[in-house]
This record gives structure tokens, sequence and C-alpha cells, in this order.
């Protein structure tokens, strides 16, 4: 296969957040052969378009031609806020355990100088009577 359009074929399953895998399982064959054709390495493209076609929701002239420039940078933009948003949710949620995490050490600390108080109290009641 040419290579310029490997590239459109790894631009689409970027630009729709395929593995190699998923792409492989669709087109009926291993990740390594998909690879190949992907990398330009094989040329046996031509069986596999209609199965691209499916997958991607695309004609043949977008898939031969490419995609427009504006709709590449648009989906990029897209899977990179979607990709922030579930970081950001991730940390909000790790930071929310951390947070409790450290309350409960706070209150266990209170109970730990309540307690060592008590003792300190009682130890100089022990000594002021001389027990």
């Amino acid at each position: 296969m040419h290579i310029a359009f490997a590239k459109k074929v790894r631009q689409l399953r970027l630009l729709k957040n395929h593995s190699v895998k998923e792409v492989a399982y669709h087109l009926g064959i291993d990740a390594s052969t998909y690879h190949r054709l992907e990398t330009g390495k094989s040329s046996n493209w031509l069986k596999y378009v209609p199965k691209l076609l499916e997958l991607y929701k695309i004609n043949e002239e977008q898939l031969f031609l490419g995609l427009p420039e504006d709709v590449v940078a648009r989906k990029a933009v897209e899977n990179n806020l979607a990709e922030n948003s579930y970081l950001l949710q991730f940390f909000q949620k790790e930071i929310e355990k951390r947070d409790d995490l450290l309350n409960g050490l706070k209150k266990d600390l209170e109970q730990l100088r309540a307690l060592n108080d008590k003792q300190f109290q009682e130890l100089r009641f022990l000594k002021k009577n001389n027990f």
C-alpha cells in the first residue's frame, strides 16, 4: 500500500480512538498483520476497504482523499478534552480519598492527644500522692 494512504488509515484510527487490536478485530486479521498494513509494509489493503468504510462510517472519497483538516483538528481537540476530563475526574476522586484519609488521621490524632493528656494527669496524681 502507498505510504500516504497508510498514514490516512492510521490517522482515522487515531481520530476514532481505536487501538490496533480493535481495528484488526473488525477486519478479521491479527494485530501484527494490521500493523504491517498501516505502516505501509504490506500492500494488501483493497479487500479491507469496505470494512474500513463501515468501521469509520465514511465514504470512499473521505478514505482515499482524507478528511478536511478542520475535522481532523476538531476531533483531536475533542479527544484531548475527553481525556483531560477523565483525568480531572480521576484526580478529583483521588483528592477526595486523600482528604477523607487526612480527616480520619486528624480525628485519630485528637483521640491520642486526649488519651495522652488523661494518662499524664493520672501519672501526676500518682506521683503527687506517692503511689
